[in-house]
């Protein structure tokens, strides 16, 4: 027979946090972006810091003389408020009864109703991190409405943590992008070239790694200057446009992912794509240096017992960081209540990084 604590409990709760894995897809962005972590939150604020990398050289000096003074590198430690999400839903008290009732068949059929019921509704805390992530990417931003919906730009929000992406980082990226991809004749490897240049120079990192929006291989295709290229390049290289993807390492990309199909679906059931079919994202590498998940914790209780004092109450809670889950025996209808959340951050430290293109200014 179920052990109805063993269902309730906050271990086995959390257990199931961390295995479903399912729901909005991420093989359209690199892996590392969900899993850098910062653990250093406490609660819900904290600070990281942040380091421009210097581009400057060091000065000659006299063969043994004493070194010209240098203020050295600064270094500022930047605030931050980490977004948390929080939500209940309630079971039908009969599971309880027959969970109790000691008939097999419908021990076996509650178990699964549960099992299911819960991990559909956790997983929706799964596809929120996945969504802010591919959010910050895509928009810089982390916005949502007054209802705590979250929004796909920051138009309309009651709430937007801006990353500040430079406003040379989008669009035609600083006029690099003069002539639009959609003209046969544009010089795309220059404009590329250009782009990465200016990421090595801005930031310090060199672009590795482009999501794509759907227009953008066929623009690559039937350019003049990359079909020379495409011409002379090994049967392995022509093979990736044959299924429908660009190749790696083309025009000194190592990455191209396609995020087209990167969505959500919103409150009122609307897939919400992050890019736009002529829209491409450049990064570098995943690194700590430019980006992080910041995790806080949050205080939830480890029973709903009465307590006997203040210092037992205290005691009876636990600080879980990032992800949590627990059910409960709601007193006054006697329902199952799954209680889900998480307190986090998609960080982008060094916002010089990103570059959000249009490719047909």
């Amino acid at each position: 027979m179920a052990d109805l604590n063993d269902i309730l409990s906050i271990k086995k709760q959390v257990g199931i946090v961390q295995r479903v894995m399912g729901g909005l897809i991420t093989d359209n962005m690199p892996s590392a972006l969900l899993s850098t972590f910062n653990n250093d939150f406490e609660g819900n604020s904290g600070t990281y810091m942040e380091v421009d990398g210097t581009k400057q050289v060091a000065r000659f000096a006299e063969y043994g003389a004493k070194g010209h003074t240098q203020n050295g590198k600064l270094s500022r430690e930047v605030p931050v408020t980490l977004a948390s999400a929080a939500e209940e839903k309630a079971m039908d008290p009969m599971a309880i009864t027959l969970l109790k009732s000691g008939v097999q068949a419908n021990i076996e059929r509650v178990e699964l109703k549960i099992q299911n019921e819960r991990e559909d509704f956790l997983e929706r805390f799964i596809n929120l991190r996945k969504a802010s992530v591919q959010s910050v990417l895509a928009t810089g931003t982390l916005s949502y409405d007054s209802d705590y919906n979250l929004l796909p730009s920051s138009a309309g929000a009651s709430n937007s943590i801006d990353f500040g992406v430079p406003a040379g980082n989008k669009g035609d990226i600083s006029g690099i992008i003069s002539a639009s991809w959609a003209t046969a004749s544009t010089d795309i490897p220059k404009q590329v070239l250009e782009i990465i240049t200016k990421s090595r120079q801005d930031a310090g990192f060199p672009v590795t790694t482009a999501l794509y929006g759907k227009n953008i291989l066929k623009y690559l295709a039937t350019n003049d200057s990359v079909a020379n290229q495409w011409a002379g390049a090994s049967a392995s290289f022509n093979d990736s446009i044959l299924t429908n993807a660009i190749p790696s390492g083309l025009l000194g990309i190592r990455d191209w992912m396609y995020f087209g199909d990167a969505f959500y679906e919103d409150a009122s059931g609307t897939n919400q794509s992050w890019i736009g079919d002529d829209d491409i994202i450049f990064l570098p590498d995943v690194s700590k240096a430019w980006w992080e998940i910041g995790q806080g914790t949050t205080p939830v209780a480890s029973s709903y017992e009465p307590k006997q004092s203040e210092q037992e109450a205290i005691d009876s809670i636990n600080l879980i960081r990032g992800a949590y889950g627990y059910a409960y025996i709601n007193r006054g209808d006697m329902a199952i209540k799954f209680a889900q959340g998480d307190c986090f951050l998609p960080i982008l430290k060094n916002a010089n990084v990103v570059f959000q293109a249009d490719v047909t200014p």
